[in-house]
């Protein structure tokens, strides 16, 4: 069943590719966007969370990469990997360095599930390729991760603070923290090595903010 979620869902991620034809929305209000960034980094009440997210990722990025990168942290505790899916899905919309930095924390935090520090190198490796979805889950948590197999669709994203060349500096020396720990678990610097490997990529890349 997480399996059909999950696969329904990036699916329907895969639509939402930079080429699609999106409807034009008009800007949410300030009142509606006040109340979908509170239940994003609240998570109440439940039954107005696909209203919230749906409206936080058009709030100005100012107010919504602070409330998504609270998001991003609130996954620490999930274990369940499809309701890992269900909150991260938000901030694959948007690419910030706040997303990224809170990303790197998450899967730093050795108290976090492993599944959270798992889906966490997804959410950096989104947030380093302006929004490709890089990894596949059962890929990238292997002895000899296959970093960039599977799932490489992308979405249409609205951008704020791009990761600066520094940014991405600190990340990687973090992400190598992880990897070094004798405590990390295998999946997780599985994980975190593909993490790696693509903010390496971007440091390599066109020149970003230094």
């Amino acid at each position: 069943m997480r399996l059909l979620r999950r696969t329904a869902m990036l699916s329907a991620l895969a639509s939402l590719s930079a080429n699609a034809q999106l409807p034009v929305l008009d800007p949410p209000t300030a009142k509606d966007c006040r109340a979908a960034l509170r239940i994003v980094e609240r998570g109440r009440p439940q039954k107005k969370e696909e209203w919230a997210w749906g409206v936080a990722i058009r709030c100005s990025l100012n107010d919504a990469a602070p409330a998504l990168a609270t998001l991003i942290l609130s996954t620490r505790t999930e274990s369940d990997t499809s309701a890992l899916f269900d909150l991260l899905a938000p901030t694959w919309h948007v690419v910030d360095e706040r997303l990224l930095d809170a990303a790197v924390e998450v899967i730093g935090d050795p108290s976090a599930t492993i599944n959270a520090r798992t889906a966490a190198a997804m959410t950096i490796g989104e947030q380093v390729t302006n929004g490709a979805l890089v990894f596949e889950w059962s890929r990238i948590v292997l002895d000899a991760p296959e970093c960039s197999s599977g799932v490489s669709w992308s979405v249409d994203v609205r951008r704020g603070i791009a990761p600066s060349a520094t940014g991405l500096r600190n990340a990687r020396e973090r992400l190598r923290g992880v990897i070094g720990a004798s405590t990390t678990p295998g999946p997780v610097r599985n994980a975190a090595a593909c993490a790696v490997s693509f903010v390496e990529s971007a440091l390599r890349g066109p020149p970003t903010n230094p």
